[in-house]
């Protein structure tokens, strides 16, 4: 919860949609926002890292 209350200080979403916005078009099937699919490129990243307790 702390890496998201410190993303949320920062405006990280917002800077992130802004980098991004011109990247969109209009129309179409909406998709994962940003910032949202940024922490879940994050977070798989990192269960790729950790050793299997199952191997």
């Amino acid at each position: 919860m702390a890496l998201n209350k410190l993303l949320a200080e920062e405006a990280f979403d917002a800077y992130v949609e802004g980098l991004c916005g011109p990247l969109y078009r209009d129309g179409g099937r909406p998709s994962v926002p940003p910032g949202v699919f940024i922490r879940m490129l994050c977070v798989g990243r990192q269960f790729q890292t950790t050793p299997s307790s199952t191997s």
